[in-house]
């Protein structure tokens, strides 16, 4: 019988230590080496912290906002060893070491955000798969210093053939039958505050929707989807390349001369008696007046062939440096009449004597010559 109790008693206290024991891990578990799990681990607590980094929370709300996974970096701490500080880093940034990609023969993806809306939506909402954001709010008013919302880059540090290097490639598919308002591959908007209040954003030195002044490009800045280019090289000229600008509206130009091949204003080079009889027609596409210097030969213009965008258009020579040279305009490929008897300028005519030929047809000009003498 005494036996019995203390067995009884025995087995009781070693319930009574394991009750306690069990909890007191239940509160608190401290693990000193690293855990490995073969299947899934599951964490039930309201959060789980990281002494050295960050705590995680699960089903975190914030005021009216639901979070369900919510990461809080530990403060930023001055240290002289450490160059740079990042709230989260998945992978090796460096592209050293061999990990990350699966298999060689499948496309492998380092971070992917997705979600999907099975049920319709009862107001007009915004569903978002990514959101950046990058908040300042401190004085900086004695500091300069820049600030990102996004950070991408795609760098090939190897000699091997790449195929495409993007540094951003985006998307907008509508499936096939599904209508949608508006699709637009890049957007850009604001969040209710225009760049160019004069009360939130007063200290604003510049606001680009796109800036490209720190890019270089070796081909052109903007390809557009037929292969038409806009380029700025050289550095004050914008060009289209072989595209042709339609406008529905008004162009004003406030400064500087209209260039363009079907009616162009503005003075070319001087033709002089070294120069080629018969001009291109690219040449004479480059202006709508051409000064003539008759000091040193006589100068006879053969016109070129032109085409049906250069009827209308009127080729002004003029003799700007007078001499004992004469000075004509015939024919070359392109018929020309001369209303006036006089074919040409005599030699010995005087600075501002000039021909006026106006473009009929692809092959035929009218020239007036105005004459002092």
């Amino acid at each position: 019988m005494k036996n019995k109790k203390q067995i009884f008693t025995t087995l009781f206290s070693v319930l009574i230590s394991v009750f306690l024991i069990s909890a007191v891990a239940y509160a608190t578990t401290t693990v000193g080496n690293d855990v490995t799990v073969g299947n899934n681990l599951t964490i039930n607590g309201a959060t789980t912290t990281f002494a050295d980094t960050a705590t995680l929370s699960s089903g975190n709300i914030n005021g009216t906002t639901l979070t369900s996974l919510f990461i809080t970096p530990k403060a930023s701490v001055a240290t002289g060893s450490i160059n740079y500080q990042k709230l989260v880093t998945i992978g090796d940034v460096t592209g050293t070491t061999a990990f990350g990609f699966g298999d060689v023969a499948k496309p492998t993806t380092g971070l992917m955000v997705s979600f999907g809306r099975t049920i319709a939506a009862t107001s007009p909402i915004t569903d978002t798969s990514f959101d950046i954001r990058a908040i300042n709010k401190l004085d900086n008013s004695g500091t300069s210093y820049d600030l990102q919302g996004a950070y991408i880059k795609a760098k090939n540090y190897s000699t091997g053939k790449l195929r495409n290097l993007k540094g951003l490639s985006i998307e907008t598919i509508n499936d096939s039958g599904i209508i949608s308002g508006s699709s637009h591959a890049l957007y850009f908007g604001t969040d209710g505050t225009t760049i160019t209040d004069a009360v939130n954003m007063s200290s604003v030195l510049a606001a680009y929707g796109i800036d490209m002044n720190g890019a270089t490009f070796g081909t052109a800045d903007i390809r557009l989807k037929n292969g038409e280019t806009i380029s700025n090289s050289p550095d004050g000229t914008i060009a289209f390349g072989s595209a042709n600008l339609t406008n529905t509206g008004n162009i004003t130009v406030t400064s500087g001369i209209v260039s363009a091949p079907a009616y162009q204003i503005g003075s070319g080079a001087p033709f002089t008696a070294t120069d080629t009889p018969t001009p291109t027609q690219v040449l004479l596409q480059q202006a709508s007046f051409w000064p003539v210097i008759i000091s040193s030969g006589d100068i006879d213009i053969n016109l070129p062939a032109m085409t049906t965008g250069d009827i209308g258009r009127h080729l002004t020579f003029a003799v700007t440096t007078s001499g004992a040279h004469a000075f004509t305009v015939t024919s070359g490929a392109t018929t020309v009449i001369n209303i006036l008897s006089n074919a040409g300028i005599v030699a010995g005519d005087d600075a501002g004597d000039y021909i006026d030929c106006l473009i009929t047809t692809a092959t035929t000009a009218t020239c007036v010559t105005y004459a002092t003498d």
